[in-house]
């Protein structure tokens, strides 16, 4: 009888040059095989150094954000609050 084991298909990556099984790369719908061109830890370092470079942009995109969904998420954390002191308060008698 011959192997009949699976083989795991591959994929290179466009920066590292590096065959790895898909498995090593993060999904992304729109390219082959419905992963990222790049591999993890490559992606990982491009993602960095981008940021690295605009920090200032990002820095103030977080600031932007945070002042438009703070009362939303503030709310929810009190929403949770309550519920949980509830919980607690029936769990002890």
């Amino acid at each position: 009888m011959g192997n009949t084991g699976t083989t795991e298909i591959t994929k290179t990556c466009s920066s590292c040059k590096k065959p790895k099984p898909l498995s090593e790369f993060f999904k992304a719908t729109k390219e082959i095989f419905g992963v990222d061109c790049y591999c993890k830890p490559c992606r990982k370092k491009i993602n960095k150094r981008r940021v690295r470079k605009n920090y200032k942009y990002y820095q103030e995109y977080k600031a932007a954000y945070w002042q438009k969904v703070k009362d939303v998420v503030n709310a929810k954390a009190r929403e949770r609050y309550e519920r949980n002191k509830k919980k607690k308060g029936e769990s002890r008698t």
